[in-house]
């Protein structure tokens, strides 16, 4: 019997499968493993500490705690990710940056916290009208379960949320679930790896978000052949929004609350700034063809995605993902 030959077509099938079995690895560390490594971590405290968990009020407590949930949330991502794409992140060492465009990153940043800023608002819109018309729950925000309480707890915090996770996500979505797709065409790339990056969230309020926002990074990515950059817009993304909602009501300091406050005023205000004016961004990214990305031959755009979403293991993913997404609006 005779092999059925290498095409492009089904090599882009092939990987397309890596990436629903990304899919469902994702549910399986968000349920499973993370119950498993919080028993282990539970036990190791209480060896330790002799006590059955955390006391998050101490500045110590919290800071553990937050790294007990980075661990949990990026470390099995990094090693199954790891494992499934590790030849064809070797395969992508050719590839070279776009020539650059006078501001980009800058307009970039703009159109990409518009998009994202967009989508937040469409969010919230539908998640009215699903709770009006069949009394669905809002979506609780973004770690409202370890918001600080203190000055030192906001800093932990802010360490975490500006420091960790940037550089954690950037890695891993815009450059090990990134780069594999880059072969086959860097706009299926951008929309595949920032498609995970909403759905790896499971978490509605955030979903249009983070996709949005995820797909400009997926661009600064590609257009600069580098994390390092997507890694700073990031971190200036995670700042506003630390500033703009998670701050604690008082920290019992006047001083601290007053400096605080402004702060957060400012950062929201630079939020709505960046809904309205960088639609102006918007317009000039697509004018400057920022958004444009080379293509092999082999393959079109439609045609890639007809694969890459027709593929049963991707459809079950996503599918599972937004199922587990709907389910969190009842924990």
């Amino acid at each position: 019997m005779n092999p059925v030959p290498d095409t492009p077509q089904k090599s882009l099938r092939d990987i397309s499968v890596k990436y629903g079995a990304a899919m469902l690895f994702m549910i399986f560390s968000y349920i499973v493993l993370g119950i498993v490594l919080n028993i282990i971590f539970s036990i190791i405290i209480q060896l330790v500490t002799g006590t059955a968990g955390l006391d998050t009020s101490t500045d110590a407590g919290y800071a553990f705690y937050l790294f007990i949930n980075s661990f949990v949330s990026y470390v099995p991502l990094f090693l199954m990710f790891g494992i499934l794409f590790r030849r064809d992140i070797a395969e992508t060492a050719y590839l070279t940056p776009y020539p650059k465009t006078g501001g980009e990153l800058i307009i970039l940043f703009l159109a990409g916290g518009c998009l994202a800023r967009t989508g937040a608002l469409i969010t919230s819109f539908i998640s009215t009208a699903l709770n009006d018309l069949f009394d669905v729950p809002r979506p609780e925000m973004a770690f409202a379960d370890s918001i600080s309480q203190s000055t030192a707890q906001f800093i932990i915090f802010e360490i975490f949320g500006v420091i960790v996770a940037p550089i954690c996500e950037e890695l891993l979505y815009r450059h090990l679930l990134l780069r594999p797709m880059r072969k086959y065409g860097d706009m299926a790339a951008a929309v595949i790896s920032a498609l995970m990056f909403g759905l790896g969230h499971f978490n509605f309020d955030q979903f249009l978000y983070t996709f949005l926002f995820g797909f400009t990074l997926a661009v600064v990515a590609i257009r600069r052949n580098s994390v390092v950059p997507a890694i700073i817009l990031h971190m200036i993304n995670n700042i506003m929004a630390g500033f703009s909602s998670y701050l604690p009501e008082t920290f019992g300091n006047e001083l601290a609350d007053t400096i605080f406050a402004a702060l957060a005023e400012f950062m929201v205000l630079s939020g709505w700034i960046l809904l309205f004016g960088g639609a102006v961004a918007v317009v000039i990214a697509v004018i400057k063809h920022l958004f444009v990305f080379r293509q092999p031959d082999r393959m079109t755009d439609a045609e890639e995605f007809r694969i890459i979403f027709t593929t049963p293991v991707v459809l079950i993913g996503i599918a599972a993902s937004l199922v587990l997404t709907f389910v969190m609006l009842y924990k």
